[in-house]
Parts: structure tokens; C-alpha cells; sequence
């Protein structure tokens, strides 16, 4: 018999858009609440080199000065890497740390009770 896997254990993004057959769009509409938890969504489905603001503006479309803010705590909160890149004009990307990778994967279990809820249905 296999031994069932922790849930919050290699549960990303795209797994959870795939496994339940979500857009983009669809799971963010599911933490549109919680523009931080947003954010951290659209950065768990980026590859590791992060994402630029411009591209995390178009898909949220939150206020920009809403978005600098969130930014900037979820910086500070060691969440999230900001990474400037020379150049002119410096290029600034974001990605997610460890920790931001821990809290993105820790709602999984709540996608899990409710395919469970729907008979396997999403």
C-alpha cells in the first residue's frame, strides 16, 4: 500500500490550475481577496528567474501604488526577493524565497477537502 503524501508537499500553482482544470484567471479569482496571497500565486507560476512589475500589474490590476506597497512588505517580510539587474533603465525582478514558496503551497489542503466535497469534481 502507498503511503499517502502530505498534502502541502509539491503542491504548486500550475498543479493545482491542472488538477482542477483552472485558468489563470480562474484561481486568481479565488484569492482576489487577499491581493498579497495574489501576488504570491502569480509569482509560484513564474519560472525561478521571477517577474517584473509591469507583468505582475497586467495580470492583478491593482492600483499601482497598492501594488508598490504589497511589494514592498512582502519584501520585507523576507517572502519575496527583489532583484535589480544593471543596465539603464536597472531592470527589477521578483521571485518567490522559501518561505514564500511554504506559504503559497499552504492552502493546497483546502483545494484537496473541496474536490473531496465535490465527489472528485472541481
Amino acid at each position: 500500500m502507498k503511503a499517502k503524501s502530505n498534502a502541502l508537499e509539491n503542491c504548486p500553482v500550475q498543479d493545482i490550475m491542472s488538477r482542477y482544470k483552472l485558468s489563470e484567471e480562474g484561481i486568481m479569482s479565488m484569492v482576489r481577496l487577499n491581493w498579497r496571497m495574489s501576488v504570491l500565486g502569480i509569482l509560484s507560476a513564474s519560472d525561478s528567474e521571477g517577474i517584473n512589475y509591469n507583468r505582475i500589474h497586467s495580470i492583478t490590476g491593482l492600483n499601482p501604488r497598492t501594488l508598490s506597497i504589497i511589494l514592498k512588505e512582502l519584501t520585507s517580510e523576507k517572502v519575496l526577493k527583489r532583484t535589480v539587474t544593471g543596465g539603464s533603465p536597472p531592470h527589477v525582478k521578483y521571485s518567490l524565497t522559501k518561505l514564500g514558496a511554504d506559504v503559497v503551497r499552504a492552502p493546497c489542503p483546502i483545494f484537496d477537502m473541496a474536490r473531496n466535497r465535490n465527489g472528485g469534481r472541481s
